[in-house]
């Protein structure tokens, strides 16, 4: 779900929260050793997050926060600010030239150069987090 804050809704808090769960409790960011990444530049995005932000030429920015059930990307431009929640069945993330992030037909690219070696342990516990999600999500027998 792709929300632009202008207009700040609490309704929309409640939303995101059933989607990817709450944020993680203090005890919890210590142990992971960090649930957020640091502040990232945006070098390509969707028609629709383009829509949403309606930056024209300016940087957009943006930081990546990992969630119990999912992923939330704050994008911010000087104009708006938004949040994306992307829950992890939804997720799908790709290593190339670039790295970028896609779900429900959006998607957000950054140089891959952006990602340090703090962010890159991030992405690996996203990766991580997302597989147990799906170990656990399903139980047939």
């Amino acid at each position: 779900m792709l929300y632009n804050l202008s207009n700040n809704d609490g309704s929309r808090i409640v939303q995101t929260n059933e989607l990817i769960g709450k944020k993680f409790g203090l005890i919890e960011r210590l142990m992971l050793n960090g649930v957020k990444s640091s502040r990232l530049t945006v070098s390509e995005s969707s028609r629709g997050i383009q829509k949403i932000i309606q930056s024209g030429q300016q940087i957009i920015f943006s930081d990546i926060e990992m969630r119990k059930k999912g992923v939330l990307i704050r994008i911010i431009s000087q104009i708006e600010k938004c949040y994306w929640a992307i829950p992890f069945y939804k997720l799908t993330l790709y290593k190339s030239d670039n790295f970028s992030i896609h779900a429900d037909g959006e998607f957000i690219k950054y140089n891959i150069n952006e990602i340090t070696k703090k962010n890159a342990s991030l992405v690996d516990k996203i990766i991580s987090y997302r597989a147990s999600f799906f170990d656990h999500s399903y139980n047939f027998y």
